[in-house]
């Protein structure tokens, strides 16, 4: 008795000391042994039934011993279907009750993360997981600046339990590092137990001395000048070449600010594609900042670069039908280049004394190269063509000119 009475007095005591969540897997647990009892009460009276009615069909009682049985069957029916369905009810509500306490119930798999510094430019993150289940799990590392909260690095779920901190890549700064272990389909959403996470601060091992002078040499693949439209590729080159070393390009024209303007912003990749164009065209200056990633520390050279506008030429001017040719019609055309592609307008003369000294307007400027000679008698012309692309001569001149005699037989 006095046994029973501490068993008792201890299982009151463990109930007042449970929580939520195991009060209700202890309800949900004794619901499931109401409803096994109604269940099994319910199989009783299906015992009974089924005795009944095999006696009966064996013929081994009167028929009214028979009225009686089927009498009591028929009163044991709704007894039976009560306690089989309120066995069913309780059974089914305390399962799902059960199921729920236990997802609620928080996991004891432990995941860690264990730092290894393995030389000064190098770390390492392991993440240590202490699961039930061990079997195909995949891990997710995420690397962000705390002060900004940009991520700096990203590493998919994979096998892989590890990954590396190069700090070299890295400025001085707190970096965070959260982890996740989780099963397919390999989402956060799926993760095992909640993400670990640990931040440090990052200073590398590299102090710039202020005494350093980089020598710089800033070198473009073509040579000065060009003309717009070239594309210009500009190298940087350091003495002492180092790994953490960050550039930065600038550009000043007369077409832009005061001011030289960031081209790249700071940038690990030594180089920069200059894409010229007619606004370049002049004296252009251009700039590299050469630092120790996240330093203070600058060092800076320039070099000056001129972009050109060349004017066109002309290479060629023919008559249709050649010179000698008997008739009163001639077509002349003119072929001109222009190196920048710039629109190139003609304009012809004409001498009919046989000499260059007066030469009368045949076609004024325009963008027409041909022009056409008529009603001609017989002597000697000389016929003129400029051309210009108004960029280079003056109102009243041209960038080139080229002229021909034509004798005309009629």
């Amino acid at each position: 008795m006095t046994s029973m009475s501490l068993n008792a007095t201890e299982m009151l005591g463990a109930i007042n000391n449970a929580s939520p969540s195991q009060l209700l897997l202890y309800i949900g647990i004794a619901f499931i042994i109401i409803g096994v009892l109604f269940i099994f009460v319910a199989f009783i009276h299906l015992t009974k039934i089924t005795i009944n009615n095999f006696l009966t069909m064996e013929g081994k009682d009167s028929n009214s011993e028979n009225d009686a049985s089927k009498q009591k069957s028929n009163d044991v029916t709704p007894t039976l279907l009560f306690h089989l369905g309120i066995g069913i009810l309780l059974f089914g509500f305390s399962l799902m009750l059960v199921s729920i306490v236990i997802q609620a119930i928080p996991s004891t798999d432990v995941l860690e993360l264990r730092q290894q510094d393995l030389n000064d430019e190098r770390i390492k993150w392991t993440a240590i997981a202490n699961f039930s289940d061990k079997r195909d799990i995949r891990y997710e590392f995420e690397t962000t600046r705390s002060l900004t909260g940009e991520v700096f690095k990203k590493i998919e779920p994979s096998s892989k339990n590890y990954t590396y901190w190069e700090k070299s890549e890295m400025r001085d700064e707190r970096y965070c590092i959260k982890c996740w272990a989780m099963k397919y389909p390999f989402n956060k959403i799926h993760s095992l137990c909640p993400n670990v996470e640990e931040c440090i601060n990052i200073s590398n091992t590299k102090k710039v001395n202020p005494s350093v002078k980089f020598i710089i040499q800033l070198t473009p693949n073509l040579s000065t000048p060009q003309s717009p439209g070239k594309i210009i590729n500009w190298t940087v080159h350091t003495n002492p070449e180092e790994d953490s070393i960050e550039y930065k390009f600038y550009l000043k024209n007369k077409n832009g600010s005061d001011f030289f303007d960031d081209q790249t912003a700071w940038t690990q990749k030594k180089y920069w594609i200059w894409n010229t164009s007619g606004f370049d065209e002049g004296v252009n200056i251009i700039k590299v900042e050469v630092r120790f990633a996240g330093k203070d520390n600058v060092w800076n050279s320039t070099e000056t670069y001129h972009i050109e506008n060349k004017p066109p030429k002309i290479f060629e001017l023919n008559a249709n039908p050649p010179s000698g040719a008997c008739g009163r019609n001639v077509k002349w055309t003119a072929n001109a280049i222009d190196p920048d592609h710039d629109a190139i307008q003609y304009k012809f003369w004409i001498t009919t004394d046989g000499s260059n000294n007066r030469h009368d307007i045949a076609q004024d400027w325009s963008p027409e190269k041909s022009w056409n000679m008529s009603y001609l008698e017989k002597n000697r012309y000389i016929v003129k063509v400029g051309v210009r692309d108004g960029k280079h001569a003056t109102e009243f001149g041209m960038d080139d000119s080229l002229s021909k005699p034509y004798n005309v037989c009629v």
